[in-house]
């Protein structure tokens, strides 16, 4: 009667070996000797090589310097930004400028201000290209994106990347474990065939 239970015998053990499969990604942490072999996760055996090769991805196909100054550039001389610029340059021109120069405030009218405040914006607009470009080329010599993101990946704690992972692929692992016990019965169901119909 034993051999009708192969499928469900079969399924159990489809299961359970996904479900093993799925944890010895991440277990054990450290590498184990056992007898003649060492046995140790995947992630936290590959973690250095998945590191580097983040880092020769990123730097290479992901993460541009000119395409990060290209957009510091049009931040630092949005709209937005400049309209900040102007409120701080008038709020120095009536507040600061004043008290600094007693004997200019009294040629100080709206007009004059509206002047000053024109021509110090768009030196300003100006000066903050210049400057975003000067940054970002130090930035650029000084930062090795490729090494600083494999140092990153390398130092993440392998807790940390199981926890992302399951998470983002709770449904997907759950996947996996169902088509090992499906295929495990599959098996079961063939076996049981072969026995049964077996001349």
């Amino acid at each position: 009667m034993i051999i009708y239970s192969l499928p469900v015998i079969g399924a159990l053990i489809g299961w359970i070996g996904a479900c093993l499969a799925l944890k010895m990604l991440f277990y054990p942490r450290t590498e184990k000797k056992l007898l003649f072999f060492s046995v140790q996760g995947l992630l936290p055996k590959k973690q250095p090589a998945l590191a580097r090769t983040l880092g020769r991805m990123i730097a290479a196909e992901l993460f541009s310097m000119q395409d990060l100054t290209l957009q510091l550039k049009a931040s630092a001389t949005s709209d937005a930004a400049m309209t900040m610029v102007a409120q701080r340059l008038e709020e120095a021109i009536n507040q600061k400028l004043p008290p600094a120069l007693p004997m200019l405030a009294m040629f100080l009218n709206d007009g004059v201000k509206g002047k000053i405040k024109g021509a110090l914006l768009g030196h300003l607009q100006g000066m903050l290209g210049e400057l975003t470009e000067m940054l970002s080329a130090t930035l650029e010599q000084d930062l090795d994106v490729e090494a600083f993101v494999e140092k990153k990946v390398a130092a993440l704690p392998v807790d940390r990347i199981e926890e992302i992972l399951t998470s983002t692929m709770q449904q997907e692992l759950k996947h996996v474990e169902m088509m090992g016990g499906a295929l495990g019965f599959v098996i079961g169901v063939v076996h049981l065939l072969l026995l049964t119909f077996a001349p």
